[in-house]
């Protein structure tokens, strides 16, 4: 009978619908409409705990991952990216100069234009490799993803109210309905 007043108490208050997340040994335990399910040891499953326990609260990806952002790197460097600009310049006056015999030009010309038109954005703008922002979003996700299809094997409404309030990207919430 205590195990079910406990239940009435929580719907009353509002806190059934609540989804708790804690480490036992090697396992997760999350509780969630008074189940408990046990999940193994999953890298999404950290980040979910850190998530819930902290509803509301945005947390960047990269914080997440306990990783550093040290700065975007450029794709070419300013050097390279002169140097090519100046063979473009070269081969286009050696091609203007003598257009019959500029065959072999032509194709460097082509080869060089487009190199570096994969190698720019839009409008000949530099290009940065995937910073580490970038990489913690993408792994983030990944590993939420995985951990919730994991918790979904076994409690399906879990994982269901995961993917409503779970929200991934540069910066991560757990938003829980307020219903």
């Amino acid at each position: 009978m205590t195990a079910r007043a406990e239940l009435w108490t929580q719907a009353r208050d509002g806190v059934a619908d609540r989804i708790s997340i804690r480490r036992d040994g090697c396992w997760w335990v999350v509780s969630h409409r008074g189940k408990d399910i046990r999940v193994e040891d999953l890298v999404g499953m950290r980040y979910l705990a850190r998530l819930v326990a902290n509803p509301g609260t945005e947390i960047p990806a990269l914080e997440l991952v306990g990783g550093e952002n040290s700065g975007n790197q450029p794709v070419l460097d300013p050097v390279a990216r002169a140097a090519y600009l100046t063979r473009i310049r070269d081969l286009r006056a050696q091609i203007d100069e003598n257009p019959v015999g500029a065959g072999k030009l032509e194709a460097e010309l082509e080869a060089l234009l487009s190199h570096l038109e994969r190698e720019t954005g839009m409008g000949g703008r530099g290009r940065n490799f995937a910073g580490p922002a970038e990489r913690a979003r993408t792994a983030v996700r990944k590993a939420i993803r995985r951990a919730i299809d994991t918790i979904a094997m076994t409690e399906r409404s879990t994982a269901d109210a995961l993917r409503d309030a779970v929200t991934t990207g540069y910066r991560c919430s757990y938003q829980p309905s307020r219903s």
